[in-house]
């Protein structure tokens, strides 16, 4: 059986679903910074990489703010992309 390109895997349910990801990055207040909905095969890193380059492009996030994420989205690769040390 052919799976659609929108179905997802969800190992913490140990099941697929289908549909998008939404993707949210918003300010301590809640206000939406960037948004997107995403392929669920996409991986949350690129979507994360992606909503903050849009971020500061558009000047929506100064340098020096602090930006609060779950733990699979530290690391060089991301700290390297922004010039946080």
């Amino acid at each position: 059986m052919k799976r659609s390109p929108l179905a997802g895997y969800c190992a913490a349910h140990s099941r697929f679903y289908w549909g998008f990801k939404l993707y949210l990055l918003a300010a301590p207040d809640g206000m939406p910074i960037a948004w997107c909905l995403a392929n669920p095969k996409i991986g949350e890193r690129e979507v994360c990489l992606d909503l903050l380059t849009i971020a500061v492009e558009t000047g929506r996030l100064r340098p020096g703010s602090t930006v609060l994420a779950d733990k699979s989205l530290a690391g060089r690769e991301i700290e390297n992309q922004f010039g946080v040390r």
